[in-house]
């Protein structure tokens, strides 16, 4: 299905917009002009997945990776994918900054339920 000159509804119920109408709010928006507002924000979508694909193979062929929970996983993915959005968009862009720390801070908040307080 080709979706450039057409708008996306997100709607699994079987009246269109019904989820929309029962939360209040208006799920259809032009897919080009999420695209556009993405792309001055992260650059080229190709460049900055083949960034991050990079810094991801990088941390798959570490040592330790095997290791690692499954949360720790995922945040230093997404961490990757946020690097590779401030290496090639808009590096002032401070919610790239900002989800890397929680991501990182949601790992750290999982490590000191798990370890005994010391004191």
């Amino acid at each position: 299905m080709n979706f450039r000159n057409q708008t996306v509804t997100i709607d699994d119920q079987s009246e269109p917009g019904s989820w929309a109408k029962a939360i209040g709010e208006i799920p259809v928006k032009d897919i080009n002009s999420i695209l556009e507002e993405r792309g001055s924000s992260y650059g080229d979508f190709g460049s900055q997945a083949l960034i991050s694909q990079n810094i991801k193979a990088a941390m798959r062929h570490s040592p330790n990776w095997q290791k690692l929970p499954a949360d720790m996983k995922e945040s230093l993915e997404m961490v990757a994918l946020k690097i590779g959005r401030i290496l090639n968009g808009d590096f002032t862009y401070a919610d790239n900054v900002v989800d890397i720390i929680g991501y990182m801070q949601l790992v750290l908040d999982r490590m000191d339920k798990e370890t005994p307080n010391e004191g």
